[in-house]
C-alpha cells in the first residue's frame, strides 16, 4: 500500500494532466457538436497519416525479401532455357514446355542468386565483391551475369564471400559471337572506356554492321550460349590486316549493378579434364 502511495505521489502531475485532458474533452463534445466533428475529423487524419507511414515502413522492411525470392525464381526460370540445358537430340522451340520432364534432357547449368557488396570501374583492373561463397555453391572460375548482360568472373571463394574479376579486368577474355552470322572471337577490355570492350578476330570478310548483336559463344567452360553481352557500336579494319577491329558497347552499366547471378557449369570438371588429355596426347 505504501509502494502504491509513494507511486502516486512520485507521478502526481502527469495523472493531474490526464484528469484535465479527459475533462476539457468532454467540456469540448458537450458545447460544441460543430467542434467534436473537426476534431474527430482531425483525428482521423492523424491517425490515417500514422498507419499510412507505419504500411509505408513495413512494405519497405519486406522488399529485401520480396527481392531475394524474385532472385530464386529467376534463377529457377534462367536454368530452365534452352541455352543451360544440355540434350541428346534438337528439339523444336514448341516443345520447350515439356523439355524438362524430357529423360534426354539433362540440366547444364545452375544460378545462383548474389548481390554485389563492392565495386569498382575506374581502375586497369576492376574487381566485385558478392555477398556469397563458398557454403552457397559459388566456385573458382564461375561467370556472373546480370539482368543485361555478363558481369565478370569469380577468381576467389572464401566461405561467406567471393571476389570476382569485373568485365572491365584487362586479363578478361570471353568468347563471343555476332548473333546474325556466328562468326566468333575474343571479347576483352582495353582499360579505357567502362562501357566500351573489344572484340578481336572477326576476319574482315564477315558481314557485319554497327547495331549487330554480340553474345556469348558458348565455347567456355563458363557462361552459356547466347548471353546477351552488347551491340557493336564502331568497327574497321586496319591497312594490312585480315580481322576486323570491332567496339562493343556494353549491355550492363557495370557502375550501376547490383543484383547478379553466378553460372556454375554443372559438367565443367568433366569437360576440362577431357580437353586436357586430349592436349596432353
Amino acid at each position: 500500500m505504501r509502494n502504491l502511495v509513494l507511486f502516486f505521489i512520485k507521478f502526481h502531475a502527469f495523472f493531474l494532466f490526464l484528469i484535465l485532458e479527459v475533462f476539457a474533452l468532454y467540456l469540448l463534445f458537450q458545447n460544441n457538436e460543430h467542434q467534436s466533428q473537426i476534431y474527430i475529423s482531425s483525428a482521423n487524419y492523424v491517425s490515417g497519416n500514422i498507419l499510412r507511414t507505419f504500411n509505408n515502413g513495413t512494405k519497405y522492411i519486406s522488399l529485401g525479401e520480396q527481392n531475394k525470392k524474385l532472385q530464386k525464381e529467376n534463377a529457377q526460370f534462367k536454368a530452365q532455357r534452352p541455352n543451360a540445358l544440355f540434350y541428346h537430340r534438337v528439339i523444336p522451340l514448341i516443345e520447350i514446355d515439356s523439355m524438362l520432364s524430357d529423360t534426354s534432357v539433362q540440366r547444364g547449368y545452375e544460378f545462383i542468386p548474389a548481390k554485389i557488396i563492392n565495386n569498382s570501374v575506374d581502375r586497369p583492373n576492376n574487381y566485385i565483391t558478392l555477398n556469397r561463397g563458398a557454403k552457397h555453391g559459388i566456385q573458382k572460375n564461375t561467370g556472373i551475369i546480370g539482368e543485361g548482360g555478363l558481369v565478370g568472373i569469380v577468381r576467389k571463394v572464401s566461405k561467406n564471400y567471393a571476389v570476382a574479376m569485373s568485365m572491365l579486368h584487362r586479363d578478361v577474355k570471353i568468347s563471343a559471337q555476332l548473333k546474325r552470322n556466328k562468326y566468333f572471337g575474343s571479347l576483352v577490355w582495353e582499360g579505357y572506356n567502362p562501357q566500351l570492350m573489344t572484340l578481336k578476330a572477326i576476319p574482315k570478310h564477315a558481314n557485319t554492321e554497327v547495331g549487330d548483336t554480340i553474345v556469348t559463344s558458348g565455347y567456355s567452360s563458363i557462361f552459356p550460349a547466347n548471353e546477351m553481352i552488347g551491340v557493336i557500336d564502331t568497327l574497321w579494319v586496319a591497312q594490312g590486316d585480315n580481322f576486323q577491329t570491332i567496339k562493343v558497347r556494353l549491355s550492363n552499366d557495370l557502375n550501376r549493378e547490383e543484383y547478379v547471378y553466378v553460372v556454375k557449369h554443372l559438367m565443367r570438371e568433366e569437360r576440362i579434364q577431357l580437353e586436357e588429355e586430349v592436349e596432353n596426347e
